[in-house]
């Protein structure tokens, strides 16, 4: 009994990263120089044939690679904290999607549907010292309903 509960131990360490049928992978894209310009993570159903964008996503500069971009999904859809940078390092923007708000469907003039997310909350803008520049809050359904400049 005992040999058992090791061996399916070692079983669940091995195949960690596979979960009800969903195994987690570290998804790459590499611009022409072969400089990395985007990494996250995706679950990937293998019943499905699907793949979802989940946790944190970096996205670098293709030209100058610096890190441009850091956000955040949940079930393919932004959710979490939201970062832009400048080439130095600094933050040049910063909001907040939420996965039960930031998401929009709307109908195209062909009837095609199209969904994209929208900001939520409050979404700050910096110079290139860091100093905050500009602040614009945003209701539920993406609009802005207030914005300042500082």
């Amino acid at each position: 009994k005992r040999m058992i509960k090791y061996v399916i131990l070692i079983l669940i360490i091995i195949n960690s990263n596979y979960l009800f049928g969903q195994k987690d992978s570290l998804y790459r894209e590499y611009n022409n120089q072969g400089k990395l310009i985007l990494e996250g993570k995706i679950i990937v159903n293998e019943k499905k044939f699907t793949e979802v964008r989940v946790g944190l996503w970096k996205r670098w500069d293709d030209t100058l690679g610096y890190l441009k971009f850091t956000y955040n999904y949940k079930n393919d859809r932004y959710h979490g904290d939201y970062f832009e940078y400048y080439q130095n390092g600094k933050i040049k923007v910063k909001g907040y999607y939420d996965y039960n708000y930031s998401f929009k469907e709307t109908k195209t003039k062909n009837g095609n549907l199209v969904y994209y997310e929208v900001a939520y909350g409050i979404w700050e803008g910096y110079d290139l010292t860091g100093k905050l520049i500009w602040r614009s809050k945003f209701n539920k359904r993406g609009k802005q309903i207030k914005e300042e400049h500082f």
